[in-house]
């Protein structure tokens, strides 16, 4: 169960994530090759989309802590190694599950056809720089418990 904290922790991570490796370093732009349906996404779309970002990347990350949390896992090398694979396989397989199908008009579908498994490699540092720095901020907010 996360508390207070942890919701905090987590929020404040995602969002100093996405600010630097989305807005400044521009890495899904790097990543994907797809600049003008990132900015679309980001940009156009910024008041709807990056609300949905922060539900998205929170299941993701909820799922991550579960699988962490169910093998009982107590080292932090290998709690990043679950949190970017369990992201690499849940993307995948939304890629693989709209790929499955004719390209259409909605975003998901555009995205996954343009930007293809690529998406997966974006996402995965998303979550485990969200998860890094969730982390750090857990472990300084111990000291004052």
């Amino acid at each position: 169960m996360m508390t207070v904290s942890d919701l905090l922790c987590f929020f404040m991570s995602f969002s100093v994530v996405l600010v630097i490796l989305t807005f400044v370093l521009r890495v899904p732009h790097i990543i994907t090759q797809q600049s003008a349906i990132v900015d679309e996404y980001y940009l156009k779309g910024f008041i709807k989309n990056v609300p949905l970002d922060y539900f998205f990347v929170f299941v993701y990350f909820l799922i991550g802590l579960f699988i962490i949390k169910l093998f009982k896992v107590h080292s932090e090398s290998i709690k990043i190694l679950i949190m970017a694979i369990t992201t690499i396989v849940i993307t995948s397989a939304f890629c693989f599950y709209f790929q499955s199908y004719p390209v259409s008009k909605s975003f998901f579908s555009r995205w996954f056809h343009k930007a293809g498994y690529r998406a997966s490699i974006y996402d995965m540092f998303l979550l485990v720089f969200t998860y890094i720095i969730y982390r750090f901020l857990q472990e300084k907010l111990k000291k004052f418990k």
